[in-house]
């Protein structure tokens, strides 16, 4: 049946008996030490029945409502021992249809039990944060074609402009978190071939034509989400550099260089790892970067308080930038030279 999540839970954790509702229900059977949880929040239609939940009738065990089923998720997830054959394919399917229905109607009005759902779903986001590894190594084919999508849509309805309704900030943090910590393990391991490289390519669209195309918003979104917006940036543009095009394309380079200061609360490792990809590409011309932007009083800045101060994550990427400049002035005047 559609959304069904089938998983081993520990006797002790649950004692109820089979549940009425045809919408969630817990089947136990004893088989002297664990006992097995079949949680469905929907049948017949996928999710489409969620607005019906706080109506359904009492359920044993939950409070009468399927919706305190939820927790029992975020508990297998916090096993090591039970992550793994929780976190299937199925399973991340149905994770994407429970973030779409949580922000679908986040701005455009309600349903009976939609807060409650909704919280729920941000603490099962959160949760699966924390299981990004697993996830990746479980299900990467559905965290890219099914999760990895329906976060995006959450994102893309993020402001003023958005259509089909705005999404919460927090629904928006928890989605950008969340597609960092399973983007970036998957963008970064160009050695996984096992499916021909299909998956890859997947990713590469998916980040090139939904996700590259909303950071100019996220960077403008409520904080911590412009952190996250930089972080997936950085990692998007170490796997390619050719996406440095894309990024410059899209103007934000000035902003790189613009929080490439010390006192912007953007400047941060992953933003100088960027104006560091953009020094050494050609995507944003010599003369810009060094008189548009101020890059080299900028980096200069940067450099010089990492040094007095020991942050050592920034001496590294600050180098980088002042050795790319250099060799871009030099380049630049043999060439002049040899005209």
């Amino acid at each position: 049946s559609n959304g069904r999540l089938l998983v081993n839970l520990p006797r002790s954790v649950w004692s109820c008996s089979r549940m009425a509702s045809d919408s969630a229900y817990v089947s136990l059977y004893d088989s002297g030490r664990s006992a097995t949880v079949r949680l469905s929040l929907v049948e017949r239609s996928g999710l489409a029945g969620a607005a019906d939940l706080g109506s359904r009738p009492g359920t044993p065990g939950t409070n009468g409502s399927p919706l305190a089923l939820f927790p029992a998720l975020v508990h297998l997830l916090g096993s090591v021992a039970l992550r793994p054959r929780l976190c299937d394919d199925a399973f991340v399917a149905a994770c994407a249809e429970y973030v779409a229905k949580a922000e679908s109607r986040a701005g455009s009005g309600s349903f009976p039990g939609a807060a409650e759902f909704r919280s729920n779903v941000y603490a099962l986001l959160e949760t699966l944060s924390q299981c990004a590894p697993t996830l990746v190594q479980t299900a990467p084919g559905a965290v890219t074609t099914a999760l990895l999508p329906a976060l995006a849509d959450v994102l893309a309805r993020g402001g003023s402009g958005a259509t089909g309704g705005v999404s919460s900030a927090d629904g928006r943090f928890l989605a950008l978190k969340l597609t960092c910590d399973l983007t970036l393990p998957l963008w970064l391991d160009p050695d996984d071939t096992s499916d021909g490289g299909s998956r890859h390519r997947a990713l590469a669209a998916l980040i090139r034509d939904n996700l590259l195309p909303l950071c100019p918003t996220l960077l403008a979104d409520e904080d911590p989400i412009p952190l996250y917006a930089l972080k997936l940036l950085g990692g998007a543009l170490e796997a390619d550099k050719d996406m440095c095009g894309d990024v410059a394309q899209l103007g934000l380079a000035p902003k790189f260089f613009e929080f490439l200061s010390l006192e912007h609360t953007n400047n941060n490792v992953h933003n100088v790892r960027l104006c560091l990809a953009l020094a050494k590409s050609r995507a944003v011309p010599t003369h810009t970067l060094l008189t548009d932007f101020a890059a080299g009083h900028k980096v200069a800045a940067v450099l010089s308080y990492a040094h007095e101060n020991a942050v050592e994550p920034f001496l590294e990427p600050s180098l980088g930038i002042c050795a790319a400049l250099l060799q871009r002035v030099v380049g630049e005047r043999a060439v002049d030279a040899g005209r």
